[in-house]
């Protein structure tokens, strides 16, 4: 079936530093569903500059169901840019994993920051309470 005809569930925003220095490596996680969002930031080494985050948002909002429903419909183009074929060891990869109604799942990895996933990462950061920034985990 055609991606912009599933219904989705959520969807799960997957980062992490790549080659950094251990004391700064960190692994991030951010699952979004139309009426909830939640962060966890692992760091490598947890450090004052490098520490763990976690939040949890759930919500009612029209505009927050706007919003996801609008990241819902760019999953088709992101999907064209996918980049899980390559390999890359030395730089950090943004994964998006979306989450069908029917059990069905499909996992994109990207290694740069096109301008459809940084659109997609746009509208995510207007979701987000504005005291967490998580974004920035992506990016």
């Amino acid at each position: 079936m055609d991606a912009s005809k599933r219904k989705i569930k959520r969807i799960v925003i997957g980062g992490t530093s790549g080659g950094w220095i251990e004391e700064l490596a960190y692994s991030a996680e951010l699952v979004v569903s139309k009426n909830s969002m939640r962060l966890i930031r692992t760091p490598e080494v947890e450090s004052e500059e490098n520490g763990a985050q976690s939040f949890s948002y759930n919500t009612d909002s029209p505009l927050f169901v706007e919003k996801y429903e609008k990241l819902c419909g760019m999953i088709p183009e992101l999907m064209k840019h996918d980049q899980s074929d390559f390999m890359v060891m030395d730089a950090g990869a943004v994964s998006v994993e979306v989450f069908y109604s029917k059990s069905e799942t499909r996992r994109m990895v990207f290694y740069d920051i096109n301008d459809v996933l940084n659109s997609f990462l746009d509208i995510l950061e207007t979701m987000v309470p504005k005291c967490e920034n998580p974004i920035a985990s992506f990016r």
